[in-house]
């Protein structure tokens, strides 16, 4: 038992910073020391249907960072099942592709024209989409909560549309995700600035959050060395709001990019903090329901954006 949690710590008091210990032998716990891969898998496609099982279950067992060798370690993988692994395994807690050495090559370049587009389009999307899962391992640190976690449609039948060269990805309506611009690895990754994917709900609402650190330094939740903030959007007014930035690690930090999702109409007007933004400065797509805005706000203040006159029908919210 103790396998995971001596190799952590030994990391950690030689270099000063955190650990990244991947281990295939854990237990109930041993995702505070550790990760899990899901062992020796094969090149085949129930392997990979059955990885989703496996990482959603580990989560379950408190071990939010896992993941299945990508495209399979035994055996020989193919085109197609590499193409679609990558794009699935794009979106594992710990993301990895890794095979025996005595099987073909499964590197994404050896196929340029298909499986490297798509891990390329899946692996942005993820780099994309890194301040939201870190905000999520924060909350299965903190709360207890999984990273990994299913899609359904209770009661009904639904049929998704998933062509080769990409994976079908969903936003739940209600929810606000912090992103950032993708760059070639983490660290240059936190320079970037920062943006909001805003997916309105049914009832016009939506709500989400943003923990922030150094990404380097031990305990810094305990130790009180982070950044914590609220996203909400209710009654048309999306508000940024700076609840903790104890280590003033959102210093540099600038918000630039926000994509709403749900939006009925072009807004009439758009005001950042009861001034009017110039026109330029966003865009609707009309048949996608989508609005795009670019800002140059610094993310350790607090803002609001307010959009005028987006709904055909004025619903009581309050």
């Amino acid at each position: 038992m103790g396998a995971d949690r001596a190799p952590h710590r030994a990391a950690q008091r030689l270099t000063g910073k955190r650990s990244l210990v991947v281990t295939r032998s854990t237990y109930p716990g041993s995702g505070q020391w550790a990760g899990h891969w899901l062992g020796d898998n094969r090149s085949q496609w129930p392997d990979m249907a059955h990885s989703i099982i496996g990482m959603l279950e580990f989560n379950l067992f408190g071990i939010p960072y896992v993941g299945a060798d990508i495209c399979g370690f035994f055996l020989n993988t193919t085109e197609e099942l590499c193409q679609r692994w990558m794009e699935l395994g794009a979106f594992y807690p710990y993301s990895r592709n890794h095979n025996q050495k005595d099987a073909v090559d499964q590197d994404p370049g050896l196929w340029p024209n298909t499986v490297a587009k798509s891990s390329k389009k899946a692996l942005e999307i993820r780099y994309r989409l890194l301040p939201y899962l870190y905000t999520l391992f924060y909350y299965a640190y903190t709360q207890g909560h999984t990273v990994g976690q299913p899609v359904e449609w209770p009661g009904e039948y639904v049929k998704v549309s998933a062509p080769r060269d990409q994976i079908p990805l969903h936003v739940r309506g209600g929810h606000i995700l912090p992103t950032q611009r993708p760059a070639l690895n983490t660290q240059l990754a936190r320079q970037e600035p920062m943006g909001l994917l805003v997916a309105i709900g049914l009832d016009r609402r939506a709500s989400g959050h943003l923990f922030w650190d150094d990404g380097e330094a031990i305990n810094t939740v305990t130790n009180k060395k982070y950044s914590f903030v609220e996203f909400t959007f209710v009654q048309d007014i999306l508000k940024v709001t700076v609840l903790k930035n104890l280590n003033e690690d959102l210093g540099e930090l600038k918000m630039v990019d926000l994509e709403f999702l749900g939006v009925e109409k072009e807004p009439s007007q758009i005001l950042l903090n009861q001034q009017d933004l110039f026109s330029g400065n966003y865009s609707y797509e009309k048949d996608s329901l989508r609005l795009l805005v670019s800002l140059d706000v610094d993310l350790n203040k607090d803002f609001e954006l307010e959009l005028k006159d987006i709904w055909y029908y004025v619903v009581d919210m309050s």
